[in-house]
């Protein structure tokens, strides 16, 4: 018989892309549990949570956690840690109510539409909001948009640097 807890424990500690692509092994459906901005633990919680549903579903996410693509996908490219940091720090901002800053979200607005490519530093002192006005504002813009950016921030080591993130 398989652990729950030992189950739970390998979820949570599996990269990003390890964890997307055991629910792709999986065939779970991502929309029936949080979003990536949420917790893994929480994620983590809620697959077990569906797998206790199946007769053999614990047996099943076992199996999936041991196939080799799930470790190779751990050891294949270090950034997926500091991917990984960033998208945690920019669930936590998501997670809080965010009012006001018209006029910069319309800067944003108007440097994606008037831009075909590029880079758009966005300064400020530290505690000023700028990593919460851009991961909101991330989340108004359409999928035919890529937008890659990177918050610094002092409370995560990995994430102060880009030379030492990258």
């Amino acid at each position: 018989m398989v652990s729950q807890d030992e189950l739970l424990e390998r979820l949570k500690g599996l990269n990003f892309n390890q964890f997307e692509e055991v629910l792709f092994l999986l065939k779970i459906d991502p929309a029936i549990i949080p979003s990536y901005f949420a917790e893994q633990s929480i994620r983590a919680m809620r697959i077990i949570q569906r797998l206790k549903q199946e007769p053999e579903g614990l047996e099943r996410l076992k199996k999936t956690l041991d196939e080799p693509i799930i470790r190779i996908l751990g050891k294949q490219y270090t950034g997926y840690e500091i991917k990984d940091k960033v998208q945690r720090i920019v669930g936590e901002y998501i997670q809080q109510p965010f009012e006001g800053r018209e006029k910069e979200k319309d800067q944003l607005d108007k440097f994606v539409r008037n831009n075909t490519s590029g880079v758009l530093l966005v300064t400020g002192a530290a505690g000023f909001g700028k990593s919460a006005l851009l991961s909101h504002w991330q989340q108004t813009q359409h999928e035919d948009y890529f937008i890659v950016y990177h918050c610094f921030s002092h409370r995560y080591e990995k994430t102060r640097s880009l030379a030492e993130a990258y």
